[in-house]
């Protein structure tokens, strides 16, 4: 059954899973949006997992980041950071971490080979969970974020390394680092020379737009890169389409922040691309398209626009990708164990969950509710359910038989994750592992890039009620945002009608507070 097909059944049938049925809301013009549908996979997840635990992120988070950013640091693969002294495009020495633990490419021998998706992700992580990165220990890491910034290259924008040619065979390798660059100026919004480097950023992506055509000259981005050189897309062996989402991201962003109607323009030129295309052709290709859904809904309220969120939050939580098969939110028991709400694939190895993935789509997602109410008691849900089964992405969450280096396991006292965590490998069910021993690219499965974003969920995670009523800050990854009053989701994971606030809130449902 095709998406098209099965998208029109949920319309059609959804009222046993919408509490009511589909609704129809007001935008900002007093435009009816389109209906929102619940997500059957939300809606199958537990209201209360037997087996999940919740750990302690705040302090998983305060741990992580310790040793991360210690230069000093001794034992087995440590220290994780070092100093690059390159400087290939700023005048100042920058902090370097690599993809993996013990990265066999990426290590002080190699100096500019580090990725920004680990430094950029520690320092944004570390700052959501509260650390002032800017006075880290004496030292400047959000300046040092510029390191990655190419001011005096073929573009001016974040590459995922310091070196990179210009040319990119992948978009979201490319779009990414920059839509971190952004939120860490949201944090930071008076660092010099940030707002320099945003007009850089977006000016290009502008740009880019203008270039991205099909050869019959139809604007498209069904490419899997785009290369500056030239100036055109770059095809290959795959495509990824949500790089439009990634792009809409980081112009609407430009737009809240310098007001430029050109950015408005490029975001919404982005998201009519999304708008426009047939619900059957599922553009999920990494982790892009997230960053979509709110961005959609956000401007449907404040700008008055009518984009589809549902289709958006369709493709991710339910639909079935067209650009990369099987990839979307996983919600299964592996086995005994509840794994529920994790990004990646659902159909390598029966299913494969990446720590990286998992913790930016709570990010992009989270604040959805603070824009499309209606998706409050969907996000509250799935939220907790993530929170429950993202531990067992860690070494000491994992009994050592489910995990491809036990031996680690209490050698880092949590504070890193392996990559990924599979269904199945070798007969094994859960895996929690990783692809870089396997290709040779690291002596350690422990994933820097994946675990230096562990502040999203120590961040967005604000308290737990005595109650057992779980309590998320969805605004903290709210960027650019025209409040700075917090605002919060409450969930009710209990089998009653649990009070918060001296509001009632029904089993498995959540409310703005």
């Amino acid at each position: 059954m095709n998406n098209l097909t099965r998208r029109g059944l949920i319309i059609g049938g959804a009222a046993s899973l919408l509490v009511g049925g589909s609704y129809k809301f007001l935008g900002k013009s007093g435009a009816t949006l389109k209906a929102f549908v619940a997500s059957p996979k939300i809606a199958a997840m537990p209201i209360n997992q037997v087996s999940g635990v919740l750990i302690d992120w705040k302090a998983r988070a305060k741990l992580t980041y310790a040793l991360l950013f210690d230069f000093n640091a001794k034992g087995p693969h440590l220290p994780v950071v070092w100093q690059d002294t390159e400087r290939r495009n700023y005048n100042f020495d920058m902090f370097a971490l690599p993809a993996y633990l013990g990265d066999y490419r990426q290590n002080p021998e190699h100096m500019g080979s580090h990725e920004s998706l680990s430094g950029l992700g520690a320092v944004l992580g570390a700052s959501l969970a509260g650390m002032n990165m800017r006075d880290y220990q004496g030292r400047d890491f959000v300046k040092e974020c510029l390191g990655y910034h190419q001011q005096n290259r073929v573009a001016k924008i974040l590459f995922n390394q310091t070196a990179d040619s210009g040319s990119e065979s992948s978009f979201w390798y490319m779009i990414y680092p920059n839509i971190s660059f952004f939120a860490i100026n949201s944090l930071y919004p008076d660092e010099p020379q940030f707002d320099a480097v945003s007009k850089d950023i977006a000016n290009e992506f502008v740009q880019m737009l203008d270039h991205l055509k099909t050869i019959e000259g139809k604007f498209s981005f069904e490419f899997a890169g785009y290369n500056f050189l030239n100036k055109e897309g770059v095809y290959g062996g795959h495509r990824e389409p949500d790089a439009a989402a990634g792009v809409a991201w980081v112009l609407y962003m430009a737009y809240l922040r310098f007001g430029d109607k050109k950015y408005l323009d490029g975001a919404q030129q982005c998201l009519n691309y999304l708008d426009e295309r047939p619900v059957n052709e599922n553009p999920f290709y990494e982790i892009l398209l997230a960053f979509g859904v709110t961005i959609a809904a956000r401007m449907n309220k404040t700008e008055g626009t009518n984009y589809d969120v549902a289709k958006l939050f369709d493709w991710i939580f339910d639909g079935f990708s067209d650009a990369r098969a099987g990839w979307g939110i996983v919600s299964d028991v592996w086995g005994l164990t509840e794994v529920h709400g994790l990004q990646g694939s659902s159909t390598d190895s029966g299913g494969y969950a990446f720590t990286f993935n998992t913790f930016n789509a709570v990010a992009a997602i989270a604040p959805l509710p603070i824009y499309a109410p209606q998706y409050a008691s969907q996000i509250g849900k799935w939220l907790y359910n993530v929170a429950l089964s993202a531990r067992l992405f860690y070494p000491d969450q994992v009994p050592p038989e489910n995990q491809s280096q036990p031996e680690l396991r209490d050698t880092y006292g949590g504070a890193f994750a392996y990559e990924g965590i599979r269904k199945e490998w070798a007969f094994v069910v859960p895996f929690a592992t990783a692809d870089s021993r396997r290709n040779t690219w690291a002596e350690t499965d422990l994933g820097i890039y994946g675990s230096s974003l562990v502040g999203v969920m120590a961040g967005l995670i604000h308290h737990i009620e005595d109650s057992g009523i779980i309590v998320f800050e969805i605004s903290k990854t709210d960027f650019f945002s025209d409040s700075n009053k917090p605002i919060y989701l409450a969930y009710n994971p209990n089998k009653s009608v649990t009070k918060y606030l001296d509001q009632e809130i029904n089993s498995g449902e959540s409310i703005l507070a």
